[in-house]
């Protein structure tokens, strides 16, 4: 199976649309791996950005609620969903969906696992990182941020950061020269801009060049 068309079904697989574009199957690929932790490039109030990595890279597991909110020129109105968020140490995170479906990605080392309960029965596809040419830049680039991976984190995106370690904004913009030479890659993400308190990530929003758009809130239910 084409890389094209293995992006397509699984975007139809969560969406319904048979017709959202590679650019947008990226961006809610890349929605999903950086809803839990993110480090910064800058100094900022005293703590430096290899301090808050290493506090990142201490968290071996952690549990998250997610209420998602995508805005896309390929659905009629904004699409809402909700779910779970688990991340374990150092390179698995599963997305559970409950709301308005059932679904759960699964991403550990270089597989991709979807899985879907339709008419009672559950659909799963399976694939490897390798083969999407074009997402695995995303993929890596954004996991790093769990693995607080600084080194791999800039080799895709420019960090910035702006406030204190109680209340931070973060930003990561694509490194053009980071990416393969697919040139609609170039264009999946615009800007990426994630706020926390902490280690605790409470906002991750995504920005296409289209306007396109997926802004996730996140709770943490059993750090309160």
């Amino acid at each position: 199976m084409c890389v094209a068309t293995l992006i397509t079904g699984l975007i139809f697989m969560t969406s319904g649309k048979k017709n959202i574009s590679k650019r947008h199957a990226a961006v809610m690929l890349a929605a999903t791996l950086i809803v839990l932790a993110a480090p910064g490039k800058a100094v900022y109030a005293g703590l430096t950005v290899d301090q808050l990595m290493q506090k990142l890279a201490a968290v071996k597991s952690s549990e998250a609620r997610f209420a998602e909110t995508r805005h896309s020129q390929f659905l009629e109105k904004p699409m809402k969903l909700s779910g779970k968020l688990i991340y374990e140490a150092p390179d698995t995170l599963i997305k559970q969906t409950t709301r308005p479906l059932n679904e759960t990605f699964t991403i550990k080392g270089q597989r991709l696992v979807v899985e879907r309960m339709q008419e009672g029965k559950k659909l799963q596809h399976e694939v490897g990182l390798h083969d999407f040419p074009a997402l695995a830049p995303v993929v890596l680039g954004l996991r790093s941020v769990l693995a607080g991976d600084l080194k791999t984190l800039e080799k895709y995106y420019d960090v910035t950061i702006q406030g204190s370690e109680q209340d931070w904004t973060l930003r990561l913009k694509p490194r053009r020269h980071g990416f393969e030479e697919d040139d609609w890659l170039k264009d999946v993400v615009k800007l990426v801009t994630m706020r926390g308190q902490g280690v605790l990530l409470s906002q991750v929003e995504i920005i296409e060049p289209s306007g396109d758009k997926s802004v996730t809130l996140i709770t943490h239910p059993d750090r309160r």
